[in-house]
This record gives C-alpha cells, structure tokens and sequence, in this order.
C-alpha cells in the first residue's frame, strides 16, 4: 500500500501504469515525484476530445507550452446549460451589453405541488445532465449551438420558497426583464425566447403570462401525465387562495386570465381525474383537447404529430413538458410518477417532428433530482428535451398570425412588433406580389397597430403602398423610363384610394422623386397635394430604396390634423429597409 505517501487523487495515479511498486514498499515523497514526473515525460499521455462546442482536438499533457487551460472540459467552469455562456439578465448592464436571441432560465421553485417535493432543485439537475449535451443532431442534422440564435444561461430566478404567491410575482417579474431584452439577431425578431427550467408545473404560469404581453394568447402544447386544468376549488381551493395556486390548477387560472388560445391540447395524458365528467367537462371550457397517452399504440407517433399540428393550427405555440409524461421506469425523478407512460425515444420523436411550428416559448418541469437513479436517468431525459425544444425554437422563423398588441402598449413597443411580426410574414417569401403577398400582409399588421394606439394614431384612415410601375409582373418586358416614374396602387387598408400616381406629384410623388421621407402635419397646407381621401389631414410617406431608386412607397394617412411625429418616421423607415431587403425587386 502507499498509505500516506500518496494522495488518493494525487496525478501520481497516471503514472502507475508505467511502474511497479509492492504492496510492502515505502517510497518517499520526494522520489515519487521524481519517479512520477520520469514517467510523465516517458510516455506522452493525451486525453479524449472535449466537447463539440468547447474547442477541438487533443490536448497533449506533459508539454506545457500546449496545455489548454482556458476551453477545460465537459465537466470544468460554471454548469450552465450545455455549457452555454452565462448572462446575469435581471441586471441592467450585463443583459444589454450581452444581447442575446433565446435564454435559459432557471425557476427553483416547487411550493405548488400536491405530492413529493424537491423540484426547486430540478434547474440544478437538469443543467448537470447537460454536461455532455453535444450541439449535432444525428436526428436533424441541426446544431441548435451554432445557429443564428444566439443563446445564454440567464442562471435561476431568485425565488422565495416561503410564500408561493410572492416567488410567482418574482417569477413574472423575471419573465418580463428577461424578455423585454435587446435581440442579438435583428433579421429573426426584437423579442427574446426563453426556455425555462423548473420547478414545478405552477412556473408555467409565469411565462405563459409573459409571452402574452409580447405575443398574444397562444396555443399550448402540455405533455403531461395529468390535465393541470382543475378548477382551484376543486384542488387546493376550498383551503385558501393561497393552495388554489398550485401544478394542477395553472392551466385553469391561465384560461380564465385569457392566456391561452382554445386551440390547445394535452399529450399522454394517463392519470386518474378526481371527477368522472365534471373534470373533462371543465378541460373542454378551458380549451383543451386531450391525447391520452395509450392513443400513441393505437395511431403511433406520426398520428400524434398530425393530431397536434390539426390542433394548433398556425398560431403561435407555447410546448410545456412536465417530465412525468414519460414512463417512471424513465423519468423516475419526478413528484407525481404515473406509470403507463411514453419512452424518452417516443418523446423526443414526438417533439422534434414538431418541427415548423411557431414555437415562441417552451419548458421543462417537475424535475426532482433526490429521486433519481444513480445514473442520472431523469436529469439525461430532462436535457434531451430542452435540447428539442431549443431546436423547434431555432428551426421556427418568426411568425405573425395575428395582429394581437399589448394593452397600454407604447407606439415603440407596437412598431417594434410590427416589424418583429413583419419579419416573420416575409421570411422566404421573396416576391412582393404572390398569393399571400408579403405588402398585404404588412398593410393589415400598420393598420391593426395604429387602432390598437391612443389618438391621434387610432384615426390613421388609410395604410398602404404604391409600387413602382415596372415592378408589377404585367409590365412590359421591356422596362421604359416612363414606367419608373410612376407609382401603381398596391396592397392597402382603408377606403379606395389614387390608382395612380406620378412622381413629384403629391405627398406621395415628392417622397419617391426625392428618396426621402415626407411628414406633413396638414395636407391642405402641401403644394399640388392629391386629396384621394377628403377626411385625410396628414400623411407620412416613407420610400423604398433599393439601389438608391424609389421601388415603391408606404403611405400613412390619418384623420387628425399632426398625426405623425419622429417615433413614426424610425420605425416607417426600418420597415422599409426591412422590405427593400426581403424582397426580389
């Protein structure tokens, strides 16, 4: 034996290989270390690549000058998920000065469950199951790391566990910074995603309500062993407002606060309901439909995907994972387990055939590391998971199938989700004129933003475009100077409108003549004004350059005398370079 000489975890084990020591022989520190250091140099040891999305290729040891100190390992540095970077978000300087596209957010939180505890530790276990996550695919083909979308470990929401009222106002509150954060990719949308890790079910609440101060109600994909739409005095309820809050009750309470869309649905569903009829009858009121989970033996897991894509439709989606939707004998760390459920396989090829959805928020929850096995089955399961949810998040383009806008919403935040909208009408549909044509969809998201604004916005009476003459697909074939200079009628909302307009001529005319925005604050003050509406009283024209030419214009007409101000112009401006660069002209 070695017996003091020699630190069980001393590197001196490295070298043993190379020696031999009876188990009677004392050797001395000092001639360890020299023997040990001998060995070292003798024969070069190299350890085994490191992580994809850590650094590439071997790492010599016993040449210092080669020694890679700064990469490390998959098990070395912060255990963020899959060894993302990690961002304070909740402070102000760190989140703006680190901009970022999806974030990773922990909710240790697990005072609203009605069986085992210990899901506070769920965002702890699942980033340790992460540790080996690789970015590839070999599913997709996809590496979710090194996609447009730039994303950070925003670490946990700091919770109380004393009071589950004040942790879910702590966790709204940390849903609304997180999101509200500049994008780091502007050409894919101005608001983040956020993918967060719980925590039991009751968190979802607090991201569904955030997601709906950026996107509107959404559709919500829950996969669960249970409903989660009991009424709060059904469950917990008849103890206290307090206990109505819990993992069983939040999908009711998002319903009633007008979350969620009725075009949502449960998958794997299993568990026993605690009424025959009233509780399916309160999950219909509450818009669900449910998959149960033996319906995967009965249809197989492309039968589910067509189920759940017929559900959603193409509105925005919001896919919540409770980790009890797979069987025990897979998910063992979890607080209420129901057996009889999917495989990890059968979810995960669930999830990423999911693919094309608008996925604009997602989590895992009901984690509960003090349960698992010690091969860490649950918190692997757990990983893999949000490693789909993130892929169905990068894989999904910004999409608008609404013109839904915040209450008391500022005119920056409704311009900012014009354009975040815009982005996702336009992505891959370059020709301006087809059948769902990119400038008619944009008229209608200027025409809903401007209602949806306090007056003098709310009176804007017209919203639209003039396209240049030689963009249209009838022109001749044979561009003439004269078509350039002279604007056709396009898409537009409002009353009918000029069918044509030469440059110079008008508000409109001037803007594209010059290739540079108009704002008038009274028309019937404008030299050669074009009165195509009698009711306008100001307009605001922005051009569309490419090349430096006028392609076409968007027109903004309002009832009101000053309807247009600075903040207009920005955000007109924006928008036109935004379709100047989507589109074939």
């Amino acid at each position: 034996m070695l017996g003091p000489y020699v630190h069980k975890r001393a590197p001196a084990e490295l070298a043993f290989s190379c020696i031999t020591v009876s188990q009677s022989t004392m050797i001395p520190y000092s001639l360890l270390t020299l023997i040990v250091s001998t060995a070292a140099v003798a024969r070069e040891i190299v350890f085994p690549p490191i992580a994809a999305i850590q650094g590439s290729g071997q790492v010599p040891l016993g040449k210092d000058d080669t020694v890679d100190i700064v990469t490390g390992s998959q098990f070395s540095g912060l255990t963020t998920f899959g060894h993302l970077p990690y961002v304070n978000c909740l402070m102000d300087d760190q989140a703006h000065s680190t901009p970022y596209d999806i974030a990773i957010l922990g909710a240790p939180f697990d005072t609203g469950v009605t069986a085992r505890p210990g899901a506070r530790f769920g965002p702890v276990g699942i980033r340790l199951g992460s540790r080996r996550l690789q970015g590839w695919s070999i599913y997709t083909g996809v590496n979710v790391f090194e996609s447009w979308a730039k994303m950070v470990d925003c670490g946990d929401a700091p919770l109380t566990p004393l009071d589950n009222t004040v942790a879910l106002k702590q966790l709204d509150l940390a849903h609304k910074v997180i999101s509200s954060r500049p994008t780091n990719s502007t050409e894919r949308g101005h608001t983040p995603r956020i993918l967060t890790l719980g925590g039991d079910h009751t968190t979802t609440l607090s991201a569904l309500r955030s997601t709906y101060d950026k996107w509107g109600p959404v559709s919500v994909i829950h996969f669960d062993s249970h409903l989660d739409t009991w009424d709060p005095k059904v469950l917990g309820g008849g103890i206290s407002h307090y206990a109505g809050v819990n993992h069983g009750t939040f999908l009711h309470i998002a319903h009633e606060e007008g979350l969620i869309r009725n075009t949502s649905l449960h998958v794997g569903i299993r568990a026993p309901v605690i009424r025959p009829k009233g509780d399916i009858r309160n999950d219909i009121r509450c818009g669900f439909e449910i998959i149960k989970a033996r319906d995967l033996d009965r249809v197989g897991i492309s039968g589910i995907v067509e189920q759940i894509k017929a559900r959603v439709g193409d509105s925005k989606v919001y896919i919540s994972v409770d980790i009890d939707v797979l069987d025990p004998a897979y998910a063992p760390a979890t607080g209420t387990a129901e057996p009889g459920g999917f495989t990890t396989r059968e979810l995960l090829s669930i999830l990423d055939a999911l693919h094309g959805l608008p996925v604009i928020g997602a989590d895992v929850v009901e984690v509960a590391p003090v349960y698992d096995t010690t091969a860490e089955t649950t918190t692997l399961a757990a990983a893999e998971v949000a490693h789909s949810l993130l892929y169905l998040m990068v894989e999904t383009p910004p999409h608008a199938d609404s013109s839904y806008f915040g209450e008391n919403a500022s005119k920056s935040d409704i311009y900012t989700q014009v354009l975040e909208q815009a982005q996702g009408l336009v992505y891959g549909q370059r020709n301006w004129v087809r059948k769902n044509s990119n400038f008619s969809n944009v008229a209608s998201l200027l025409w809903h933003a401007y209602a949806a604004l306090p007056s003098p916005s709310s009176s804007v009476n017209w919203a639209g475009f003039y396209i240049r003459q030689d963009k249209f697909p009838n022109a001749q074939s044979t561009e003439s100077q004269n078509q350039k200079q002279v604007l056709w009628l396009g898409p537009f909302q409002g009353r009918p409108a000029c069918q044509e307009i030469r440059f110079g001529r008008g508000v409109c005319g001037t803007a594209a003549e010059k290739r540079e925005t108009v704002l008038v604050g009274d028309v019937l003050s404008f030299p050669g004004h074009i009165a195509c509406d009698a009711s306008s009283r100001s307009e605001i024209v922005v051009p569309i350059l490419v090349g430096g030419e006028t392609v076409a214009i968007i027109d903004i007409d309002c009832t009101e005398p000053d309807g247009f101000d600075e903040v207009d112009r920005q955000y007109l401006e924006d928008l036109a370079k935004l379709l100047a660069e989507a589109c074939d002209w």
